[in-house]
């Protein structure tokens, strides 16, 4: 597999874009008033795995939904769109 390098920019965007993706994740989470282990169910996760993605040691999850939303936006349409 190759690595692409990034410039500090790029990985300080990555760290702020994970960041705000992981405080989505808990507020949605407590939102809907689920534990982690609750919440992981809906996507056929481990709570371990939720507890993963609102501290942010999931970095290649935000990667590619990041990834998603930017490609979603490429043709009008929003990822917000499609999570309910």
């Amino acid at each position: 597999m190759i690595k692409h390098k990034t410039s500090k920019s790029q990985d300080n965007n990555n760290s702020e874009e994970g960041a705000k993706l992981s405080q989505a994740v808990k507020q949605m989470r407590a939102d809907l008033g689920l534990t982690q282990d609750e919440f992981g169910e809906i996507f056929d996760v481990k709570g371990r795995t939720v507890s993963r993605w609102e501290n942010g040691e999931a970095p290649d999850f935000f990667k590619k939904l990041s990834a998603l939303r930017d490609n979603l936006k490429k043709i009008g349409k929003n990822l917000e769109d499609y999570l309910i």
